[in-house]
């Protein structure tokens, strides 16, 4: 099939979804914009918009998702992505652009991202923390052999005659061993290489050595010993940051890391690990699990290994164990997800509106309806770092200065953001207002990286291009053509996003203005569609 025939078909496409638009457009309507992301498994609209006589936007729900997956299996090669931008005319015109280069994250689906620096990201908190006061291991080799053959041994006494006596997979022969802990980045901490010296893991049965979770063998840990995240900034980066685990200092606040060996996994997709690169208060070979459920928070588990091993064999000796259809679980007070994540935050709304009774560890605080909200309990509150406020009023910000806040969303009436005048952590700040606002102090915030104004009527731009170090800017096309006025240049910026309702034609200037020419999978179509009566 030529290029001709492939436009064609496109057009078709783009036709039936205006018409579409068209169909469930309210009466009196000028115009309707529409915005559809697609990829390979899932399909996600950003919203639609109807313009009405008078100005007035209103929201509009046509479901566009079959369409937009025709439209992605229509483009070949097939991409990684596509996003769809739909303007259409009641006049049966209309006009579109579909690209593989801009992007509506599943975050922030009310604006388009151009990512323009690819490998330059947000530095993780955790690269700055300090390395461990005490670099010694806290396990014992002999104790943890002692203890783990004591834990099979209470095992084998708790289930009945009847069962199957419990076996682990030998050991590998201590050549091989050797070979395959060579070939990791970092050395294992020497508890877990007796462990191995015993057995090569519980072979992934029902034992659950570490608690809920399977031991895994040392081939295993050799070919997969990372649970990665590799993130990119369609995930959001400055808004998503890890958060800090408790007791704080202990384990660094990254989303991974290359010395986090995993060395078990369970059920629901979560990974026990040795940490071999612990943050200043904790100790190398130190326990924590990441992933799954807890993609954002790793959470410290214990010291070492033999740590590991001494509460489960506790535990059995206290009886703190149930059997669930022939299995044995070991309540060895190891964090349990749900209740360590929600330890993490406080919903405002859900205590009266109030911070009052915070506890110090939580570290976002979300208010939905933030009128008249008394901010001052932020002070106090040492591990906060992302802060939502949502409402009609104009809460006084100035506790928010003396807290160690990195992000920060106002969704208000009205905004006065001058007492975050010089805050020294703060790297990313979304500001949406219905009141003009004076956004004077965006110099003076030395970390700022992130900054989202696509939702304010801000009444000077030319704060913002002074900005030094900013490496993602969230503007209206509007908002962008002001700035360019200035000359600002910014070259700092490693992503662009554009917010509002822009036209095809507005879209494609923005994207011209960062890359020279507009990509060749960025394309721009015109037609008409077929009005139905």
């Amino acid at each position: 099939m030529g290029r001709h025939r492939r436009e064609a078909d496109t057009t078709e496409l783009l036709s039936g979804m205006a018409a579409r638009v068209a169909e469930n457009a309210p009466e009196g309507w000028r115009r309707a914009w529409a915005s559809v992301h697609r990829d390979e498994n899932s399909a996600r609209s950003s919203g639609m918009q109807y313009e009405l006589a008078d100005g007035e936007l209103r929201d509009g729900g046509v479901d566009l998702f079959k369409e937009a997956g025709a439209l992605f299996f229509a483009t070949k090669p097939w991409p990684d992505h596509l996003a769809v931008e739909l303007a259409v005319e009641p006049s049966g015109e209309f006009e579109a652009i579909t690209s593989r280069s801009l992007i509506r994250t599943q975050h922030q689906p009310d604006r388009l991202l151009l990512v323009l620096k690819p490998d330059v990201l947000p530095a993780e908190p955790g690269n700055e923390q300090e390395g461990p006061a005490d670099p010694t291991f806290a396990g014992d080799p002999d104790e943890a052999v002692r203890l783990l053959q004591e834990y099979l041994r209470l095992r084998a006494e708790i289930f009945d005659d009847g069962e199957e006596e419990e076996e682990l997979p030998p050991p590998l022969d201590e050549a091989t061993r050797a070979e395959l802990m060579a070939g990791l980045d970092v050395a294992l901490p020497p508890d877990l290489v007796a462990l191995y010296g015993v057995a090569d893991g519980d072979d992934g049965e029902d034992l659950n050595i570490f608690d809920t979770h399977s031991w895994t063998g040392l081939e295993f840990v050799a070919d997969h010993p990372h649970h990665r995240h590799d993130g990119d900034w369609t995930d959001d980066p400055l808004t998503v940051a890890a958060f800090e685990a408790i007791p704080p200092g202990k384990v660094r606040r990254s989303m991974s890391r290359d010395g986090w060996i995993v060395i078990g996994v369970n059920g629901d997709g979560d990974f026990l690990a040795v940490d071999m690169d612990p943050g200043p208060a904790g100790r190398p070979g130190q326990v924590i699990i990441i992933g799954g459920e807890y993609e954002g928070a790793p959470v410290y588990v214990a010291d070492s290994v033999t740590t590991l091993l001494r509460r489960q064999v506790e535990a059995l000796e206290r009886g703190d164990y149930e059997f669930d259809h022939g299995r044995l679980f070991v309540d060895a007070d190891t964090p349990r997800k749900w209740e360590y994540l929600e330890s993490l935050s406080w919903n405002a709304d859900d205590h009266g509106g109030s911070l009052t009774g915070m506890p110090g560890e939580v570290q976002r605080v979300t208010a939905w309806k933030a009128d008249g909200i008394d901010l001052e309990p932020a002070r106090h509150a040492p591990l906060l770092r992302d802060v939502v406020l949502r409402g009609q009023g104009a809460p006084d910000l100035s506790p928010l200065r003396d807290a160690s806040l990195e992000s920060l969303t106002l969704e208000l009436g009205s905004i006065d953001p001058t007492p975050l005048s010089g805050h020294p952590t703060l790297r990313n700040l979304t500001i949406r207002s219905q009141s003009p606002v004076d956004v004077a102090v965006l110099p003076t915030l030395p970390r700022l990286q992130g900054l989202d104004l696509a939702r304010a009527e801000v009444t000077d731009m030319a704060p913002v291009a002074r900005l030094e170090g900013l490496l993602l800017l969230s503007l209206t096309y509007e908002q962008w053509a002001r700035l360019w006025e200035l000359g600002a240049e910014l070259p700092s910026l490693a992503a662009v996003a554009l917010g509002g309702n822009p036209t095809p034609n507005q879209i494609d200037e923005w994207t011209n203005h960062f890359t020279g020419t507009l990509p060749k999978d960025h394309e721009k179509h015109t037609g008409r569609y077929e009005i139905r009566l």
